[in-house]
């Protein structure tokens, strides 16, 4: 493992809930978000929204934050999981996701 880029594996999944788009060509599918890690995320869509478009799943956009290239590594029914392709990049914006979306106020 390199010490620098720890593997996948030790990136923590934060629990969160609140709504992402997926991109896929031309079509944007909405989706819940069940989990953002600062390597990946996992996200459920509606039935049958990834039907014929699972595999074309080339982004995902987080609120009004830029769009995010990823990689799709696991697809089960309507859950999807993928990683970042510029993680240096996907950390920052999920970091300013968390910030301003999930903080717990009190």
């Amino acid at each position: 493992m390199n010490q620098i880029t720890p593997d996948r594996h030790h990136h923590i999944h934060i629990p969160v809930s609140g709504t992402t788009t997926l991109i896929a060509g031309q079509e944007h599918i909405p989706a819940k978000l069940e989990y953002l890690s600062f390597s990946g995320l996992r996200c459920r869509t509606a039935p049958g929204a990834l039907a014929k478009l699972e595999h074309m799943v080339e982004g995902v956009k987080l609120a009004d934050l830029p769009a995010l290239h990823v990689t799709p590594r696991q697809i089960d029914g309507d859950v999807i999981s993928a990683t970042y392709d510029n993680r240096e990049l996907a950390g920052r914006i999920t970091a300013s996701y968390i910030e301003l979306f999930q903080s717990t106020k009190g």
